[in-house]
């Protein structure tokens, strides 16, 4: 294996005083080959793995503060330029996650929060360390004291973004929006429910549990409208009541798509009727529903 000394020797005298420069080594301009050698190969500034891996673009004619500031650059790159990057992947994941929670159990990340409340008010970094106690601390009682206080800040930090990201996810949004809307219980209950088997891509029960929704809409509508149905009707059944006593086809066109979805998930993959509802499909059966909520407002 070639010294430090045989390998700086491999360099030229300007080389070595660019070297030198880069990383604050001390030396004259007037100084010979050899004593640039020595001067830089005494320093504990820059290793001998650390020459080899300038070497090469050094010796093939690059220059000697651009090659440093290329490598540095290279190995900030795939360093911490890569861990930021999978950081905030993560915390992209993470976000997910809690948004899913949150659209499937409302109130998640407000107990979330409350406990990066707690954490931000701990007693570790609102209040300083009484003498008393401070000077009988052990050396690991004082590590202890110093990753927790690092822990209460630090923490918090990085998990409130990641709150506010999930909280503005579209299914946590589409879930605050039917809460806030006040509906009747069970246009609620149901309209709940297809949001909840949207955000975790349950396509199937989402229309399925929309269908249901309009079904109380629809009696809900023909109720105040003064007009018959039976009790025990469905979708179908309530769609033929309200088009014979009330007649909005726009309305209809959007409530029978509704209709023809749930009609075909309910036949039991029977053909023609065997396949399975895509995601379009229950963003359909959503814009079907807002149009429906918002021509026949219970």
């Amino acid at each position: 294996m070639t010294s430090k000394r045989g390998t700086l020797a491999t360099l030229t005298r300007e080389q070595l005083k660019g070297l030198a420069k880069e990383y604050d080594i001390s030396f004259e301009h007037s100084w010979t080959k050899e004593q640039l050698v020595e001067s830089i190969a005494s320093s504990h500034s820059i290793t001998i793995d650390g020459i080899n891996a300038l070497l090469h673009k050094i010796t093939n004619g690059g220059d000697v503060a651009a090659t440093v500031r290329s490598v540095r650059q290279d190995w900030y790159q795939e360093t911490v330029v890569a861990a930021f990057s999978q950081v905030e992947a993560l915390y992209g994941r993470i976000s997910e996650a809690i948004a899913l929670k949150e659209a499937t159990s409302p109130g998640y990340v407000t107990d979330l929060l409350s406990r990066i409340s707690v954490i931000k008010g701990a007693k570790l970094i609102s209040e300083e360390i009484p003498d008393h106690v401070k000077k009988q601390l052990s050396s690991r009682q004082w590590t202890g004291v110093k990753s927790a206080s690092a822990l209460c800040r630090q923490v918090p930090r990085q998990i409130d973004p990641t709150l506010q990201q999930a909280s503005q996810d579209p299914s946590v949004r589409k879930v605050i929006e039917i809460r806030a809307r006040g509906l009747p219980t069970r246009i609620e209950y149901y309209a709940m429910q297809a949001a909840k088997s949207f955000a975790a891509s349950c396509y199937d029960a989402s229309i399925v549990m929309l269908a249901r929704a309009l079904e109380n809409l629809l009696k809900h509508h023909l109720t105040a409208k003064g007009k018959a149905y039976r009790k025990e009707a469905t979708l179908g059944e309530l769609v033929g009541v309200y088009r014979k006593e009330v007649g909005d086809q726009k309305v209809l066109e959007k409530i029978l798509e509704v209709s023809n979805m749930d009609r075909v998930i309910s036949a039991h993959d029977i053909p023609p009727f065997d396949r399975q509802m895509a995601e379009i499909d229950a963003q359909h059966a959503w814009t079907a529903f807002d149009i429906a909520l918002r021509e026949l407002p219970p």
